[in-house]
């Protein structure tokens, strides 16, 4: 029983990572349609938009606290990749986690 319901909510974590995803190209095609050119939503300036001074306590922690390394380029790269990516990878881990496990349960 707490298997059906561990896979039950990785399978609804996906799919609500790729929802989100599907919403961030449909605004970027909206952008595409108004200005001709794409630009697509990153992730970092979402992220700005919610909550600036935890993107900015986030940057001086992993920066004085972890490794320097890990900002520039690594989260840098992350923030500046279109949104729809930052979503649809994890959405898309969870969706097959979810299946594989139930498949493996399945063969004999």
């Amino acid at each position: 029983m707490l298997f059906h319901e561990a896979m039950r909510i990785g399978k609804t974590i996906g799919l609500v990572f790729c929802a989100g995803a599907a919403i961030a190209v449909a605004l970027d095609v909206i952008r595409l349609i108004e200005k001709g050119s794409y630009l697509p939503l990153k992730a970092g300036t979402i992220w700005a938009v919610i909550d600036r001074p935890s993107l900015n306590l986030t940057q001086a922690g992993i920066e004085r606290h972890v490794a320097p390394w890990l900002w520039d380029p690594v989260m840098l790269t992350l923030l500046t990749s279109p949104l729809w990516l930052i979503l649809v990878v994890p959405g898309v881990f969870f969706l097959l986690i979810s299946h594989w496990r139930r498949r493996l349960r399945m063969m004999p």
